[in-house]
């Protein structure tokens, strides 16, 4: 049992927010909806998400989380399904303790970090329609020393990489893939639910013959291939896709498209990078998960959630289904 504190004002570090008590078992929120840290930022509504026995006293430092498309993480947003974190989070933590797989596991802080109209500008890094995207190296920017740089500066954090975190679905997952591996000295670890990899190659606007090229040739991974040999160096990754093609065109096209794509980087990673694929020894560097009755949509990375979060913190591929 716990008790729930009424909703109040909060200000932390120069930015005014809100602390609310959802009920859910694993944490409580401090919400800013205008964030915004330097002058020439835009502001922008955020969720840290801080584990219930969080301590005042910061005698306790707790790793961190970050996630794309904040605004469908722990709530309904738009009419769409959420991924229902809290809840996912509960029960990953009761699973790898029943497991005995991870011990000494700390519940992670979660930043949620909504999108706004310019997520298609934000999370791509190539142009996909005219003067439509190519903004994820700005974006990239602000989520490590802008966000980051406050999160760690303000909350009772472990800064090391290797207890950093980010994830995100779609183009979100995309987006964390890149800034994972272009700032491993933030993040060891990106979570990739049906991301969009295709972007810039088979969707770019000046050059449609890229949609013919490799994955390993694309800018995705041109700039980053000899960073990724070294092991000291190069972030985990979890990359899914699903594989249900009903006439949604979401699940026909997009889904499609995501597979295809995805197959390329698994490849890549683990025969060409040799990425090491060690179900039960607890340092996987890869998980890839197909779901074979899954789409494009939160319902499906809800499912798949489950079993990216109890890998990301025990580092084990878990056997049980979510």
């Amino acid at each position: 049992f716990f008790f729930i504190m009424p909703s109040h004002a909060i200000e932390i570090g120069g930015q005014s927010g809100w602390y609310h008590d959802e009920g859910d078992a694993v944490g409580v929120f401090h919400t800013f909806d205008g964030f915004k840290v330097n002058e020439n930022d835009k502001a922008r509504k955020i969720h840290v998400f801080l584990p219930r026995e969080y301590p005042l006293d910061g005698s306790i430092r707790f790793p961190v989380l970050y996630t794309n498309d904040g605004q469908d993480v722990f709530f309904s947003h738009d009419g769409s399904q959420s991924l229902q974190m809290a809840k996912v989070l509960n029960g990953v933590l009761e699973a790898i303790h029943n497991d005995k797989t991870g011990n000494s596991i700390l519940q992670p802080i979660v930043v949620a970090v909504h999108a706004d109209e310019d997520r298609d500008h934000e999370y791509n890094h190539e142009m996909i329609v005219e003067d439509v995207g190519g903004g994820l190296p700005a974006y990239t920017s602000y989520i490590c020393d802008t966000l980051k740089a406050w999160i760690d500066k303000n909350y009772f954090t472990v800064t090391d990489s290797k207890d950093n975190s980010i994830m995100g679905t779609s183009h979100g997952g995309l987006a964390a893939f890149y800034i994972a591996t272009r700032r491993p000295d933030c993040f060891g670890c990106c979570i990739c639910m049906s991301p969009s990899f295709w972007a810039g190659m088979d969707s770019n606007h000046n050059n449609p013959m890229l949609g013919f090229v490799s994955i390993e040739e694309s800018s995705l991974l041109n700039e980053v291939k000899d960073k990724l040999l070294s092991r000291a160096v190069r972030p985990r990754v979890y990359i899914d896709w699903g594989q249900c093609r009903d006439s949604d065109p979401q699940n026909l096209v997009t889904e499609a498209m995501v597979e295809k794509r995805g197959k390329e980087m698994a490849t890549f990673l683990t025969e060409t990078l040799q990425y090491r694929e060690v179900p039960d020894a607890g340092d996987s560097e890869i998980m890839v998960v197909i779901d074979h009755m899954g789409g494009h949509n939160e319902l499906a990375w809800n499912w798949r959630l489950h079993g990216a979060l109890y890998w990301l913190l025990s580092g084990v591929v878990p056997t049980y289904s979510a």
